[in-house]
């Protein structure tokens, strides 16, 4: 569970570095580290239905940032 707690911490400051409205360049470094973190996230094997529960949610919330990040930097 600890993982999973990990994750949602990482993910939750990108959110963060996101919604601070960073530069360009920065930009492109975000979509890096929230795409590795989706790649981690999409590894995890849950051992239970409560794990199952919070690893869906997690990569659900993760994508949503992705798809975020990509379209704002399609803009520029």
């Amino acid at each position: 569970m600890e993982t999973f707690k990990t994750y949602l911490a990482r993910m939750q400051s990108f959110e963060t570095e996101f919604f601070n409205h960073p530069a360009t360049e920065e930009l492109k470094d975000l979509e890096i580290k929230v795409d590795a973190l989706r790649n981690q996230i999409d590894t995890l094997r849950p051992n239970n239905y409560s794990e199952l529960v919070y690893t869906e949610y997690l990569s659900g919330s993760i994508l949503k940032l992705l798809v975020h990040i990509r379209k704002l930097r399609s803009y520029e």
